[in-house]
């Protein structure tokens, strides 16, 4: 499905039960519109409607250039204006997390549903939290770190050929190929714009939230280290940190998590 943004036309998707919760997810650094078909039997069952707009330069969506997280915010205020959805709740896998911060400093009255990290993306300008980082990840960034737009794009078209490579001759969801076939799309315009943007200030302050903040985070996470999340979390007015899951990415157990995590609060706020 198409969402037109002034001169520019978004693609996105919608899943799950007709006229469940809304719950607009922020997939990570590799990913579409697809929604996981794995997820399709749980939404059904607990009465979520999964709604997924493909970020700028994935995919096909028209690239738009962002300055901060806040720009996304302008975006999605259209989007749910559209689809004429008041209450909803957001949740933030990986890369996908500053999104759905900026959107609970945005839209905090709207979320009902509350507001739910998966192994998240920590606020990275924040000296502390970088500070975690070690490894080939503290190389990584030490690397790009003052890289322009268009060099973030040839860093991350070369990563992904290699990630490409390597998974050509696995077996791998369907969703997850069509998510790094959206990462290639316009020469990697929405992932480099993904990476630049964590990366500076974000356009407002994470740990002045107000709205409570729900994650997932696995100790053997070796993309995003626990310790970080840990730092970014102690200076944040309201989260709960769930340590749990495999490694980086969250599995159907962490979703059913959430999914029944999002109907108890709704019942609570009777929504």
């Amino acid at each position: 499905m198409i969402f037109k943004y002034k001169e520019s036309k978004l693609s996105y998707s919608v899943a799950g039960a007709p006229d469940g919760f809304p719950v607009f997810l922020n997939y990570g650094l590799i990913g579409s519109a697809e929604s996981p078909k794995s997820y399709r039997s749980l939404l059904l069952r607990e009465n979520i409607k999964l709604i997924i707009l493909e970020r700028p330069g994935y995919g096909s969506s028209d690239y738009i250039n962002m300055e901060s997280y806040t720009d996304w915010n302008s975006i999605v205020e259209d989007f749910l204006a559209e689809l004429e959805i008041k209450d909803f709740a957001v949740i933030g896998i990986s890369a996908g997390a500053p999104y759905a911060y900026a959107m609970a400093h945005h839209f905090s009255e709207q979320l009902t549903g509350g507001v739910y990290i998966l192994s998240g993306l920590p606020y990275l300008p924040d000296g502390d939290v970088i500070a975690q980082y070690t490894g080939q990840n503290k190389l990584f960034y030490e690397k790009i770190w003052n890289y322009s737009q268009n060099e973030l794009q040839d860093e991350m078209f070369a990563l992904l050929k290699k990630y490409d490579n390597f998974f050509f001759n696995l077996i791998m969801p369907k969703s997850f190929r069509n998510g790094l076939k959206a990462g290639f799309a316009q020469h990697c315009a929405g992932v480099g714009q993904s990476i630049r943007l964590q990366m500076q200030d974000w356009g407002f302050d994470p740990y002045a939230l107000e709205s409570k903040i729900n994650l997932w985070h696995s100790a053997k996470d070796k993309e995003v280290p626990l310790e970080a999340v840990k730092v970014m979390t102690a200076k944040m007015k309201s989260m709960e940190l769930h340590i749990k899951g495999k490694g980086h990415m969250p599995g159907n157990e962490i979703f059913m998590d959430v999914l029944k995590s999002i109907k108890s609060v709704c019942k609570v706020r009777n929504v």
